[in-house]
């Protein structure tokens, strides 16, 4: 009866743990970009594939795998994502970035833009600098010696995996 009893008791508290889980996952992804925005059960593809190929996705179906969510919703990539740690900005090869209201926000630079690093960091201030494998090696090579100058985190999920930005307490 006791064990019985702790194996419900450790069920319901995974199932709370689960209802109550929110990140921000920008997925290890070669030339693509690929972000998870989990809220709960709710779990959002945020990406530029189609549809079909974003729920057919290696990625997607391994963290389910260990992350089981009752909804899955698939939206495009916005230029700003907002998080509890603060707002994403999606840098993509267009190079351009709406700047209004935005304090110290993560930067994810994808598609390889064409941007003046040095300039970004003076006009944002970011609090992190993240790279996905949809760069260029010898742009990314740039990046991380720029941030390591300007004392700016980097991450690069082609060496580093995937980046997790977690947003509970």
């Amino acid at each position: 009866c006791i064990s019985i009893l702790t194996f419900q008791g450790v069920m319901i508290y995974e199932k709370f743990q689960q209802q109550n889980t929110t990140h921000l996952i920008i997925v290890d992804k070669s030339r693509e970009t690929l972000i998870f925005d989990r809220n709960g059960e709710q779990l959002k593809v945020l990406s530029k594939l189609k549809d079909s190929m974003a729920i057919e996705d290696f990625n997607l179906k391994n963290y389910l795998l260990h992350y089981p969510v009752d909804a899955i919703t698939l939206d495009s990539l916005p230029a700003i994502n907002t998080s509890q740690k603060g707002p994403l900005l999606v840098i993509d090869s267009l190079a351009i970035y709406a700047i209004n209201g935005i304090d110290s926000p993560m930067v994810l630079l994808t598609q390889s833009p064409k941007l003046n690093l040095v300039r970004l960091i003076d006009v944002l201030s970011p609090s992190l600098i993240v790279a996905d494998r949809s760069n260029y090696h010898s742009y990314v090579h740039r990046w991380r010696q720029t941030c390591q100058k300007k004392k700016i985190p980097f991450h690069y999920t082609g060496e580093k995996g995937s980046y997790i930005i977690d947003n509970n307490p």
